[in-house]
């Protein structure tokens, strides 16, 4: 997903080095990826980070990856259903699904199996 227009707020009492560069401007926030992609510590779904795109595999997610219903529903929507947008405001996401209606014959049948 490609991320712009993004702001960051250092929290009152917050007293780091990120903090300091957040505070100072000296980070740009107009390629977050380039920032995700330094993170020591960088979870085992974030596949690619780069300027304003992250790319991230929800499959790499063993909770995700090992349930059999997410599998079976994944299926069968993945085919017809995309991710069209993602916001955030505060502490609330947003995600748009948009319909693709040429999978619906690999819909039908993985609903099949």
């Amino acid at each position: 997903s490609r991320i712009a227009d993004l702001s960051l707020e250092v929290l009152e009492g917050e007293d780091s080095p990120v903090a300091g560069l957040i505070k100072s401007g000296a980070l740009d926030l107009s390629k977050p990826g380039n920032l995700v992609a330094y993170m020591p510590k960088r979870p085992e779904l974030l596949i690619d980070a780069k300027d304003d795109r992250i790319t991230v595999d929800l499959m790499k997610v063993p909770k995700l990856r090992d349930n059999p219903q997410v599998r079976r529903i994944l299926d069968v929507a993945t085919p017809v259903v995309t991710i069209a947008t993602i916001t955030t405001k505060d502490d609330h996401l947003d995600v748009q699904f948009k319909a693709m209606p040429a999978g619906i014959g690999e819909a039908i049948a993985a609903a099949q199996r």
